[in-house]
């Protein structure tokens, strides 16, 4: 007669197993995650300084045509529609609207005083970052 087996063993993982599988995927996010985050944001800021310098040369195309820079109040605008503004050959944007920056907020346009910078052109950047991207007197 055959004895039966004192232990038998079902297929399969047991609760510790899995607990320290689950504590091992976790540590691994844990120490990727910020890495990941931190080249995300890196990217938006590149995406951002990439726009503003394109805006910028649409400024000065613009100028060349109608001899100044947008008024503060015409903003951005202008590049697209000149209105009845002398020698405006526009639209000066491909795509025809103004870009947001990457955090999807509107481009800061504001008309300076002085020949060094004419204009200030930038993003707020990512929010409570307090870090300015673009054209702007220190």
């Amino acid at each position: 007669m055959k004895q039966p087996h004192k232990f038998q063993r079902n297929a399969g993982f047991s609760l510790i197993e899995l607990l320290i599988v689950l504590a091992l995927l976790a540590l691994v996010v844990g120490l990727a995650a910020p890495k990941l985050l931190k080249q995300s944001e890196g990217g938006k800021v590149r995406a951002a300084e990439i726009q503003v310098k394109a805006l910028s040369n649409s400024l000065d195309i613009m100028h060349l045509d109608i001899n100044r820079f947008p008024e503060t109040d015409e903003g951005l605008e202008l590049l697209l529609d000149g209105g009845d503004t002398e020698d405006w050959n526009g639209p000066y944007l491909k795509e025809n609207t103004i870009p947001k920056d990457p955090w999807n907020k509107p481009y800061i346009y504001e008309l300076l005083e002085g020949d060094d910078m004419p204009y200030a052109l930038y993003s707020e950047g990512a929010p409570k970052s307090g870090k300015k991207i673009g054209k702007f007197p220190e």
